[in-house]
């Protein structure tokens, strides 16, 4: 039983696992022009959201000293 699953997925499954163009270090195919700009835009986003979560915090922890600062005179 154990055998011919273990054929199944290297006949099927395995062929599908084949490195793209970037793993073969093509970097001008359009392939990789493309998953390189997908990274960048994913890191943008990503560093965006955040960096505006940070300055959130930062802006609620200033606020609440100040607010601290007006209760206490």
């Amino acid at each position: 039983m154990f055998s011919r699953i273990s054929a199944i997925l290297f006949v099927f499954v395995f062929e599908m696992a084949w490195a793209c163009a970037t793993c073969y270090g093509d970097p001008d195919a359009p392939v990789s022009q493309g998953l390189n700009g997908a990274i960048w835009t994913l890191l943008i986003i990503t560093g965006g959201v955040l960096s505006s979560i940070v300055v959130s915090i930062i802006s609620i922890r200033n606020k609440s000293k100040t607010f601290m600062k007006n209760q206490n005179n």
